[in-house]
Formats: C-alpha cells, structure tokens, sequence
C-alpha cells in the first residue's frame, strides 16, 4: 500500500494519541523502516516542538496550512514529511490531552534533561534455565509445549508428541521497569503484563482449574471460557475466580490498595473477610492495611488503556498518574507542594513518547512548574 501524505499525517496523529491498531502500526512501522523517513518523525514527536505547536495553537489556520502543504507535494516525497508537523500535531489537538486547561497559554520555562532508556528485557525463568526474551524472536521447547516469542509477546502451544505423564511445572515472567508483555497461554487466555510485573503460572494447566499468580506488579486477563476448568488469579492473599472475562488487576507492594476492575463478564473476589461477585464497570479498592473492600462505579476501559500503549486517566489524583510514570522511567518524583498529590488531573497520550514530552504536556496543561535534573523531577505549583 502506498502511504501518500494525508496518510502519514493521520498515522502519525493517531500514534501520538495513542489510537494506532494494530494494521496501522504495521504500516507505520513499515514506513518508520527508510533510516530518513524515521529521523523526520523523531523530530515530530520531539517535546520542544511539541510544546511549540501547542504555543501555536490558537493562532493556527489547518485550512491554510494543509493547502501550503499540498502545494509543496511536487516536490519529492521524502522531503515532505518536513512540513509534517505543521498539520499533525494541531489535527489531532497535540498529544490528545483531555484537560480543562488545554488551551492554555502560559509559557514554559522549565530545563528538559535526557533520561537513559529502560531495558527492554523481559525474563523467563523455567525449570530449564532462564531466558532473556523482548530482543529476538525465539522457540523453545518445554516438555510437550512450545514458546514462541518475539519482542512483544510469547505464546504456549501443545506439541505433537504424546507423553506418559505429565505434571505440573510452572514458568515465570518478570517485565522491568516501563515494559509491558503479552503472554498467550497453553489454553489460549491472553495476558497483559504492565511494567515491574512478576507473573507465575503453569506451562499446560492439567489439574480442574486454571490457576496463576500475580507476585507482584499489574496483569490484564482476557480469559478462555471453560466451564469445566475455572480460572483463578491469586494475588496477595486473595484470588479471584471467574469462567470467561476481561479484568484488570493491579497489586504493587508501594501502593496502599489493590485495585481490581472488571470490564467484561463477571468475576468472584475472595479474600479473608470478603466474597464479592462483580459485575462490569465496577472496581473493588481492596485496602493493604486492613483487607477492606471498597466498590466503586468506574468506566473499565480506562484501567484497561495501558495493554494498548495508552496513559489514559480521568479525574485522578496526580499522584497516581506520577506513580506509574516512576515506573515505566528510571525518575525520582519529589513534591514541593504536598497538596498536589491529591488534586486531580485527566490526561491521554501515548506511553511510546519520550518521558520529557509526557511531563511537558503535564506542565503545559495543569497549573504546575517542573523542573527536571538529571533523574530528579520536582513539582510545584505555579
């Protein structure tokens, strides 16, 4: 398929708000392949140009600029992604920020400083050995199963050779800081891994339930029905027990709760002191002090946003946004206002861009000054 301008325009739009499918990122990625296609775009998505695009905003005419940028369509084509930016970032509203202040204009002062990448290594261990997986495609071979993974997932299937007896060996998944993986496993229940997550779970499930374990961290299921092995998720202490669904589970030692959401199906919470079924949309906030279950109404796609590459909050605190963000980045947040931590924000942009341009568009759109050193971000108010 041939990509002609309008069409880099929206792909690369649709990246920054984080709402490429799957199709689109094959063509992205496929365009992204020209070494001089991809310096243009990393000079797109730059944070100082971001934020001069949004300066730019109110005195923005698309009508005026999509027909200069036509014009200049004569010219050859690689050169035309360098008057690229004139038109993405504005069409899609820059980085697709929902807050109550986007059009605000005040100017932005403080340092930006690089930050190393993270590592992008995920690690399998098995009774075998252990394995790096997130660089190279790879298959292996447990016992009667086969993996096949790549950088983004691995996936369980039964091989063809029989065996006498089987028995039950696990394997475990841990992702590092700001990595996410999928697993596909030997019953076909995908699962999302977000960042700092360590997963634990049976290479073939033969006994009369699925069972798998989140040591730690946050894990999206999207289960296989069957009615005569139920799945259970067991989490510090508690587990849950459903037949076919879609539910985030997020249970990280440095939070005081656990949250668990339901978007599809129902599910049974069970705990020391609690049996709740859940219906979808609807969030238990399990408290790590006391056991205590709060529920609440929530909309489930927004704790389902980060498998697909999104930041996506709506009215939350901002210290539950800079807890994920110290997260997926080698940062130390410190707050020179204590109150900020508990005021709320609503941001969407996606979890590909570089760290500096997710605090610039924080800064640019709340009423806080930020000021990065080094990998110290301190926050304040204006």
């Amino acid at each position: 398929m041939e990509l002609y301008p309008e069409h880099i325009s929206q792909l690369i739009t649709k990246y920054l708000t984080g709402e490429l499918t799957i199709k689109e990122e094959e063509l992205l990625d496929t365009w992204l392949e020209d070494p001089y296609n991809e310096l243009q775009f990393n000079k797109i998505v730059d944070s100082n140009l971001f934020l001069t695009k949004v300066d730019q905003y109110k005195k923005y005419d698309s009508s005026k600029a999509f027909n200069n940028v036509m014009k200049k369509q004569g010219k050859p084509y690689r050169t035309w992604l360098s008057y690229a930016a004139v038109i993405v970032l504005p069409l899609g509203i820059a980085f697709g920020l929902l807050s109550k202040s986007f059009l605000d204009t005040n100017e932005f002062s403080s340092p930006l400083a690089d930050t190393e990448p993270v590592s992008n290594e995920v690690l399998l261990s098995t009774q075998e050995g252990n394995y790096i997986l997130g660089k190279t495609d790879t298959t292996l071979s447990i016992g009667n199963m086969h993996l096949q993974t790549d950088k983004e997932h691995l996936s369980y299937s039964t091989g063809s050779m029989p065996i006498e007896k089987e028995k039950l060996v696990y394997n475990i998944l841990q992702t590092p800081k700001g990595v996410k993986y999928k697993v596909v496993l030997s019953d076909g229940t995908n699962v999302w891994l977000n960042s700092e997550t360590k997963f634990r779970y049976p290479v073939s499930f033969i006994t009369n339930k699925r069972e798998v374990f989140i040591e730690e961290g946050e894990a999206f299921f999207d289960v296989t029905s069957n009615k005569e092995k139920p799945f259970v998720v067991n989490f510090n202490e508690k587990k849950i027990e459903v037949l076919g669904t879609e539910f985030n589970v997020k249970s990280y030692d440095d939070e005081d709760y656990d949250l668990v959401t339901l978007v599809e199906g129902s599910i049974k919470l069970i705990s020391e002191h609690n049996n709740i079924e859940m219906i979808p949309n609807q969030q238990a906030i399990i408290s790590h002090s006391n056991d205590n279950v709060q529920m609440k109404a929530v909309e489930g796609a927004l704790y389902a946003a980060w498998k697909d590459n999104v930041y996506l909050y709506k009215n939350q605190p901002l210290n539950t946004i800079i807890r994920d963000l110290e997260r997926d980045f080698d940062i130390r947040v410190f707050y020179q206002n204590q109150d900020l931590k508990n005021e709320k924000f609503s941001l969407k942009i996606s979890r590909k861009l570089p760290f500096e341009a997710i605090f610039s568009a924080i800064e640019k759109t709340h009423e806080i000054d930020i000021d990065i050193k080094d990998n110290n971000v301190i926050l304040k108010k204006k």
